[in-house]
Parts: C-alpha cells; structure tokens; sequence
C-alpha cells in the first residue's frame, strides 16, 4: 500500500495546480479519472462557470441507488508557491524519514492519494451502498466549485447521508467550524480640493468610520470573527477622495451569528449614508463559505472516532467546503491526514506513517458501507 500511495502521491505533486484562474486542470483529471474509470466509477466533470479549462470531478459508484452512501471530498487546487523559497523543488516529492515534502502533500493531495489508493487496492465492487468522490478546482481561491457540484447533486439527486471532507486535522475529527464571507465595500462620495472640505464629501473618511464600526462588532463576538484586510482609496493628498474601497470579511461560527452580523454591518452602512448625503456605497460578496453548524447527532463524527484509534471530536479553525454539504442534509465532518500548521508554507510536508494509517481508516469505513444504508 504505501508504495501506491507515495506513487500517486508524487503524480499529484507533479502536477502543478496552484493557479485556477490562469490554467487549466485536464491533467490532473485525467490522472485520477485513469484509475477511477476501470474501476467501474462514473466519471463527471463539472465545468467552471468562471474559469475557462478548469473543471470539478464527480465519481460516482452505485448512481442507480441515489439515497445513502458516503462522499468522500477534497480539493485538488493548492495555494500559490514562490519555488526559490522552498529548500526542495515544490513540484517534485523528496522523502526524507519519514517526511514527504511537496507542494499540497498536506493540503489536501494527501487525502487524494489516501483515496485514489484505497478504492483500487481494496475490492470496491462489493461495496453496494452509493461512494460519491468529489474533489473541486479552487478551494483556495474563489470557492465557486463548490456551489456548482452542490448544484449538480441536487439536479441528480444524488443524497450521501455521510460525507467526510479530507481537510488536514491530524485525523482528529472536527465537526463544525467556521464559514468564510469575503465582501468588497465602495464608499461613493464628492471629489474636490482639499482647501475645501465642505464641497466634498471624503470618501476615506466613511471607510474609515465603517473600519472603526467592524472592529467593534469584532470584539463583541468574540469567536465569529471579522477583519479589514485592505483599504484602497484617492488620487492625492491635496485631493477630497471621491472614492475607497473597503475589502473586508466575516468568518461566522454559526449561521445565526452571520445574519446578526450582517444586519448590523449593513445598518452601519446605512448610518454613513445618512451622515454623508449624497453619499453612495455597493457591497458585492468576493467569496463565500457557508459556516459548518454543530449538531448534536452526526451519524460520520461517531463511525469516525470509532474508526481511528486516538481521534477527539474537535472545531475546524479554518473555513471549507463541509457548510455546503450540511446544507444538502448530509451528516459532515472534516477528517484528514496531515498537520494544517504546515499547509500553506514553504516547504510543506506530510507524514508517511499517517497517509498509511488513514488509508486503514478509510477501508474501515467502505467496509462498514452496507452497514450505514
């Protein structure tokens, strides 16, 4: 087995797919689709609304039962790398020890190479209850691909009761976590010089008093969170700044926080207006994850902790795809291999004796696949 892993692990890694936006993924699909298809899986690619050449992969085994089964998910897009950062070139698999040092090795080509050598070293034709595979192109840039495979599971109706996303938690078994809205706000106001303030309207000043507005609504929630990541805004310092950009973001724990949030962000905007006449302002949504809500039952967090010796049920730190598939009525978790303190820096690298312990997870679980009908 681990010799199949460390091969389809270092395919993964070859194969550069750090830039949706600017490439396309065909090899990367055709890699997986070529161990997939023989055997016996329904191979559907899912293309881009947004991006030309990019595509989702959805592999279905057993479609003609649409109800029950398990989804197993992840991404197949990796951050962005600056390769003379990295000691080892991040494209290629160096192990040392223990260690697989690549580009995405934990985030999350790990949990693809985990999957891909599961489903064909185990005798995956007795497994009868639906197995659904997903892996999206953009989870860390727009996280468009996810609403489009979510779309296509409902017009298909396609409804896994199970489904474990395969974002890094050390396997540790996090069953709710934050969502992720990012919104660009532009304050509109009246250009003018800067000897005359009265015949303008500042439009740095409004960015500056809503700024102001989302750090105190910051510090009252405590967990759900909110940040100003940039502010852009005039022409010249002798200038009334006719226009300024707020780019901005709410990470809510729960649903209900993020419409409590949003009710009175949008109120402080409004009260700028008012303050500021003749004042405009748009706020579009850049990017957007759904939160992941606690729930009391979830039929995966238990076959889970069953399955992997050690595991704690814990929070999910960052924001993923898992809000989506709640929302669809699946029983989420994220369960992965690797440490998520080293996705997203140079020189990333994931445990060999983990990918082999979450592969004997896995098999655990396609085992017990009759069992969860």
């Amino acid at each position: 087995m681990e010799k199949k892993i460390m091969k389809n692990l270092e395919k993964l890694v070859s194969i550069d797919t750090s830039c949706p936006e600017n490439q396309t993924n065909i090899d990367v699909l055709n890699f997986i689709e070529s161990i997939l298809r023989p055997l016996g899986f329904n191979c559907i690619r899912i293309p881009s609304m947004s991006f030309e050449g990019q595509n989702s992969l959805i592999a279905v085994l057993n479609p003609e039962n649409k109800k029950g089964g398990i989804l197993l998910s992840g991404h197949m897009d990796t951050v962005k790398v600056q390769k003379e950062d990295w000691r080892t070139d991040p494209f290629r698999l160096e192990i040392i020890n223990d260690k697989a040092y690549g580009l995405g090795t934990v985030d999350m080509k790990g949990f693809l190479a985990c999957v891909l050598s599961v489903v064909s070293s185990f005798p995956i034709l007795k497994v009868s209850t639906p197995l659904y595979l997903s892996f999206t192109y953009d989870e860390e840039t727009t996280v468009k691909s996810i609403e489009e495979v979510c779309s296509f599971f409902k017009k298909n109706k396609f409804s896994p009761n199970l489904a474990i996303v395969g974002e890094p938690t050390l396997m540790n078994v996090a069953d709710s976590g934050k969502g992720y809205l990012g919104y660009t706000t532009l304050f509109e106001g009246k250009e003018g010089h800067s000897s005359y303030p009265e015949k303008g309207l500042n439009a740095i000043y409004m960015a500056s008093e809503f700024s102001e507005k989302l750090k105190e609504i910051n510090e009252i929630y405590k967990v759900s969170t909110l940040n100003v990541g940039m502010i852009r805004g005039g022409v010249s310092p002798n200038s009334i700044p006719k226009n300024c950009v707020v780019e901005w973001e709410i990470r809510p724990e729960t649903s209900s926080d993020l419409k409590k949030i949003q009710k009175e962000v949008f109120e402080k905007i409004d009260n700028i207006l008012d303050k500021y006449k003749g004042a405009k302002s748009t706020t579009e949504i850049r990017e957007k994850l759904l939160p992941f809500n606690y729930k009391l039952k979830n039929k995966t967090r238990d076959i889970c902790l069953n399955s992997i010796p050690k595991s704690k049920a814990i929070k999910g730190n960052g924001a993923g795809e898992s809000g989506y598939y709640q929302e669809l009525g699946m029983d989420v978790v994220y369960c992965g291999p690797g440490n998520p303190d080293f996705a997203h820096k140079n020189n990333e690298y994931i445990q060999i004796s983990e990918l082999k312990k979450y592969c004997v997870f896995l098999k655990k679980i396609l085992s017990s696949q009759d069992e969860t009908k």
